[in-house]
């Protein structure tokens, strides 16, 4: 019991000093009128990545602050005992995020990295901070599955309404939906 609470412990004081990181880094220049959060979450690379392409169509009139997550969620052990992550998958998903970390700082950005809920900490780091606050967007790769599913349902109804948009990106397969004729098109809601 003592490890858990000290676990919780060490998880609050993280989030408290990403989020102090986040609200002093995502301060709006003067010249920006928009604002967008990449949260990254399985597609970590820089190399044609659609939602990139989506915000360098911005050129450069836009501030980008990526972010990646590490939910608590997916460490955990199933109902049957399993782990969600095994240590070589966490091995390498910490590995991947310090490349990409590496590759951004390489081109004048970073990463933010932190661990909680996706819908508790980007709510707050999007939250309007007074008049003339910047419109943020909130681009992420689409995903398919019902747990996912159920955190970007739960972080669209955290969004502050009016100055935050969600808007997952397709990037799960080699062509975009909007790029298939329109007979082969699938509706992945339909799919098991």
């Amino acid at each position: 019991a003592r490890h858990a609470l000290a676990q919780r412990q060490a998880t609050s004081v993280a989030t408290t000093r990403l989020l102090a990181l986040l609200l002093v880094l995502c301060a709006p220049a003067e010249a920006m009128r928009t604002r967008f959060v990449w949260w990254v979450r399985n597609d970590l690379r820089l190399h044609d990545n659609p939602c990139l392409a989506r915000i360098l169509a911005h050129k450069g009139e836009a501030e980008v602050l990526p972010v990646f997550l590490f939910d608590p969620r997916q460490y955990r052990r199933t109902a049957r005992g399993c782990d969600k992550t095994g240590p070589f998958r966490a091995k390498f998903l910490y590995e991947s995020v310090l490349d990409l970390r590496q590759q951004l700082r390489g081109i004048g950005s970073d990463l933010l990295v932190g661990v909680g809920k996706p819908e508790e900490l980007l709510p707050r780091l999007v939250a309007p901070r007074g008049e003339g606050d910047t419109h943020t967007t909130i681009l992420c790769q689409e995903q398919v599955t019902s747990e996912e599913l159920r955190v970007d349902r739960a972080l669209r109804s955290a969004l502050p309404a009016g100055s935050c948009q969600f808007k997952p990106v397709w990037g799960g397969s080699l062509y975009d939906r909007s790029e298939l004729p329109a007979r082969q098109a699938l509706d992945s809601s339909t799919l098991p």
